[in-house]
């Protein structure tokens, strides 16, 4: 979906603040989706909260040039030139492994969305996107994961939840 407004996004507080997008399961096609992503011109601010070496070996491996820059949310808001991407980096103990989901990045992938919540929650972001998991690999690690809606509900201490798709 293109962005029809270059109306910012704001906090609660009325101040400008990106977008954060968790780039989900490093084995699918999320990592993809944020490369390609910064190919676009979007009219708002956005971070990528992902292991910038996953970010960087997806890249050369689709043979998309990127720049990757650190977020610092004391810089003021800027959009960015196509081919950089922002990134609050986390630690993918298995950023290599592409198509093949890895127990061993499950607390990666659901730590990148607990980043993403409290950052919605505390107003450092006006909004979350969040890529594609694999439920299956969460729950063969032993915990318990029925989806995103739910996760999220959990993390927010929300009891109505209610899940909203845009085409």
């Amino acid at each position: 979906m293109r962005p029809t407004s270059s109306t910012a996004l704001t906090t609660s507080a009325g101040l400008a603040a990106p977008v954060a997008i968790t780039a989900g399961e490093p084995a699918g096609i999320g990592p993809d989706l944020c490369i390609q992503l910064t190919q676009l011109s979007l009219p708002f601010e956005w971070v990528v909260i992902v292991d910038p070496e996953l970010l960087r070996l997806r890249a050369q491996q689709l043979a998309i040039e990127i720049k990757i820059e650190l977020y610092d949310a004391a810089n003021a808001p800027s959009r960015l030139p196509p081919g950089t991407v922002r990134v609050i980096p986390v630690d993918c103990p298995q950023p290599e492994v592409c198509g093949v989901p890895a127990i061993a990045n499950v607390n990666y992938l659901l730590d990148t969305l607990r980043l993403a919540v409290k950052g919605c929650l505390n107003g450092r972001f006006a909004a979350m996107v969040t890529g594609p998991l694999h439920k299956g690999i969460i729950n063969a690690a032993g915990i318990p994961f029925s989806g995103h809606t739910e996760f999220l509900a959990d993390e927010s201490e929300t009891e109505q939840v209610v899940m909203m798709l845009a085409t």
